[in-house]
């Protein structure tokens, strides 16, 4: 937790209108506030009909591919999830036995922050679960950040819903309809976490690959 509290460099990630955008929480801070108010519609206007997101993350394993990151205590991180260890494990959970390697990034979530209804699909790489590390210290459930899982993409009604609480890891096999609630203004803290998911056969992308 205090790794990605205070060591972690965060960026903001939202849904433009046609994918994923970044920008930096610099760049956000130094906004003119009749900008930042402005820019702060344009996403929640690009989400009100469909999918979208809004919260910082962090691509270490992205970064650590490219040789970056190597006396950063998520190298540590990064290699327990490829480790025989831990994919064991998720094999055994899921029943997957073709699972051989793991990405992640790490998220925070603040007041206002969320993820909307969705199923993962990234064409190429063969997807065969996800999981989420929680490491929020505390966390009361009026506060939101939840993750959500529905039959299917109408989200008539909620499947199951788990909390954000310190310590746990959710586990999900592909495809399956999800999404985080919005954390609640009133929210004390973050919602810190590392996500990722998990891929049979080859690394699902290279050095060259990443942006």
């Amino acid at each position: 937790h205090g790794v990605l509290a205070h060591e972690t460099p965060w960026q903001y990630t939202y849904f433009d209108g046609q994918g994923t955008a970044y920008k930096s929480l610099e760049e956000l801070r130094a906004m003119p506030p009749q900008e930042r108010a402005a820019f702060a519609q344009m996403v929640v206007q690009n989400s009100r009909n469909g999918f979208g997101f809004a919260y910082n993350t962090f691509a270490f394993h992205h970064e650590i591919e490219k040789g970056n990151l190597l006396d950063h205590p998520l190298k540590a991180f990064d290699e327990f999830m490829n480790s025989e260890s831990f994919l064991g494990f998720a094999r055994k959970v899921t029943g997957d036995e073709t699972i051989s390697s793991a990405g992640a990034a790490a998220t925070w979530f603040g007041p206002g922050h969320y993820l909307n209804l969705h199923v993962d699909r990234l064409p190429g790489w063969d997807l065969r679960a996800a999981f989420i590390f929680y490491f929020s210290p505390t966390w009361r459930p009026d506060w939101g950040g939840e993750l959500k899982f529905f039959p299917d993409k109408r989200g008539t009604y909620i499947e199951e819903s788990f909390f954000p609480v310190l310590n746990v890891m959710n586990i999900m096999t592909f495809p399956k309809y999800h999404s985080v609630g919005v954390v609640a203004p009133f929210a004390a803290a973050p919602r810190i976490a590392i996500s990722g998911c998990l891929y049979a056969g080859e690394a699902p992308y290279s050095v060259d690959d990443l942006p």
